[in-house]
């Protein structure tokens, strides 16, 4: 919740669903969030630095992990219907999360940054 366009739009599908009825947990690394005063007090925040997520393993190091044993503590434990990894950065994390969690819930992938944008920073011409 960096305070990007994908925190930002994160925040406004949480929103958007919490408005139509759905239970909304927002699953962050900490608590530091440069859209928190938007998040609708329906969102319920899911912080995975503390210790109930991430056991005995260091904060720290649980950071170096990806995040991966809190996230997949979280969902054996709460049993979400589904999973919205809403950014490039927790993509890998959300998916070995999901895999080794056991639980059977859809994941969904949600790709936020436009390759065309991009392709002159690796040399490539746009048509």
């Amino acid at each position: 919740m960096s305070g990007g366009g994908a925190a930002r739009r994160t925040v406004e599908l949480a929103n958007g669903f919490v408005s139509r009825g759905y239970d909304v947990d927002l699953v962050m690394l900490s608590e530091k969030s440069k859209y928190a005063d938007r998040m609708s007090p329906g969102v319920r925040r899911v912080v995975l630095d503390q210790p109930q997520w991430y056991g005995r393993l260091p904060f720290r190091l649980m950071r170096l992990l990806l995040g991966v044993p809190a996230l997949a503590r979280y969902l054996r434990v709460r049993q979400p219907d589904i999973i919205v990894a809403a950014g490039d950065r927790v993509h890998l994390t959300s998916v070995i999360a999901w895999q080794i969690s056991g639980k059977p819930m859809p994941l969904i992938l949600r790709a936020t940054n436009s390759v065309s944008g991009k392709r002159s920073r690796c040399g490539l011409r746009c048509a």
